[in-house]
Formats: structure tokens, C-alpha cells, sequence
């Protein structure tokens, strides 16, 4: 007899930040939905993602770049000020 707890699964690898990302603003997509029409979708995640596909991109660019800007905000204030000091920019 096989003992299970000796098996070792196969590690999936994790998904990737936009993947993760897509997952949440399809859940928000359907409780937008519900909350306006008091319905969920009659269609799947694949569809949506497909449908949007290329407006899902651009949030997400545009959110990691505002992301950054808030996170090195400082750093990129002190870059511009020693360019401006140097006569750079």
C-alpha cells in the first residue's frame, strides 16, 4: 500500500502580479454588477478578460507606475534637485 504523506506534490509556480491583479478586478466587476443591477454576469472571467484585455493592461501599467512614484517619491525629488543643481535639466 502507498502511503500518501510520503508523496510530494509538484510546486506550481506562482502567478504573477498581473495575474493576481486581473483576479481582483474581475471579483470587483461582479459586485459592481451586483450592486447596480442586482445580477451577476451571465459570462466568465475568460470572457471578461478577453473582452477588456487591453484596458486591463493599461490600469495595471498605470497603477505600477503610481505605485512607484509614491514609493520613491522622495528619491526622485532629490534626483530632480540635482539636476536642476547641475544644469541638466
Amino acid at each position: 500500500m502507498i502511503d500518501i504523506s510520503q508523496i510530494e506534490l509538484p510546486k506550481m509556480p506562482d502567478p504573477s502580479a498581473f495575474r493576481w491583479w486581473c483576479s481582483e478586478k474581475w471579483m470587483e466587476h461582479k459586485d459592481e454588477l451586483f450592486l447596480w443591477e442586482k445580477r451577476f454576469p451571465e459570462y466568465d472571467s475568460t470572457y471578461y478578460f478577453r473582452k477588456h484585455r487591453w484596458m486591463l493592461k493599461k490600469m495595471f501599467k498605470e497603477e505600477q507606475i503610481e505605485k512607484y512614484h509614491k514609493e520613491n517619491k522622495k528619491e526622485i525629488s532629490k534626483l530632480v534637485k540635482r539636476g536642476f543643481k547641475k544644469g541638466n535639466l
